[in-house]
């Protein structure tokens, strides 16, 4: 068993950590007293009950930009494995996925990085300046974006279920739009308060023409506006018009002009035009 100190202790576990008891509750980790950290990396395993104590104590889930699969962690161990803690908050660069379904996380701060919710979160979600929030779950408390924040439902195309949404000024919701017409979709079963940048990324253009048109959100209600749009991932141009209603909003594609690239047979006929061209000069010259 790791034991903290009864101070403000920060455990931080990047590996594998087992209680070999065989009797029901036998603690992993015990942070005693104090305002205490736990602190789960992509590759942290642990056997065994991880006990908060007294104080307010954080679960964290952290680490460096993932070089590989994401961290993965199931929501229905807090408060049965995971006892005892008060406060959770994502930081780093590093992508979790939170998996299952429980009551014991009634509000997930993302602080830093990226977040997926693709089980049931039983409380709310605050996304701060630089994070992101995405995922195909469900968050059944309210989803707050502040300023700077990012909301991208789906892991790629994807759609997600949000009891509320509120999107302070100067966060961004990303829709994205892949080849087909498949585009992200957003329920909101009570109100969505609409603010900040509606960010449209094209994943692949093909199929989409003028006049295409998408229900990406649907709520009960609809407050506020988006600030405008803006179009990435398209190597070319692309206008929309934002159809907002009392329960929902659609975006039309009104004109796209996509770049087109040479295939590379003709990229390579034409550079072997461009070097007869210059033989042929270099052969006038010679004469």
């Amino acid at each position: 068993t790791v034991r903290a100190w009864n101070e403000d202790d920060i455990v931080t576990n990047l590996g594998v950590i087992i209680n070999r008891s065989t009797s029901a509750g036998a603690k992993a980790v015990d942070l005693s007293g104090g305002y205490d950290v736990m602190e789960l990396e992509r590759n942290s395993k642990i056997l065994g009950v991880v006990d908060g104590g007294t104080g307010v104590d954080t679960l964290r889930w952290a680490g460096a930009a993932n070089t590989g699969a994401p961290g993965y962690f199931e929501m229905s161990t807090v408060g049965t494995q995971y006892v005892n803690f008060e406060r959770f908050e994502k930081t780093g660069t590093s992508t979790w996925v939170f998996e299952g379904a429980g009551s014991g996380i009634d509000l997930l701060v993302v602080a830093e990085g990226t977040a997926r919710v693709d089980g049931v979160l039983s409380g709310g979600a605050s996304v701060r300046s630089g994070a992101v929030l995405g995922g195909n779950g469900r968050i059944d408390g309210q989803l707050l974006v502040e300023a700077g924040g990012r909301y991208a439902p789906g892991a790629s195309i994807g759609s997600q279920v949000l009891q509320s949404l509120v999107l302070d000024d100067g966060a961004v919701f990303q829709l994205e739009l892949d080849a087909g017409g498949l585009f992200d979709t957003v329920t909101v079963l009570g109100e969505a308060q609409l603010g900040g940048w509606l960010e449209i990324h094209f994943l692949d253009a093909t199929g989409f023409v003028p006049g295409w048109r998408a229900s990406f959100l649907q709520a009960a209600s609809v407050s506020g506006e988006f600030a405008g749009y803006r179009v990435t991932g398209l190597d070319g141009t692309a206008s929309f018009d934002l159809v907002a209603g009392v329960n929902g909003v659609d975006i039309v594609l009104t004109s796209l002009q996509v770049t087109a690239v040479p295939e590379p047979a003709a990229a390579w006929l034409f550079g072997l035009g461009l070097a007869g061209l210059g033989l042929a000069r270099r052969t006038r010259r010679g004469r």
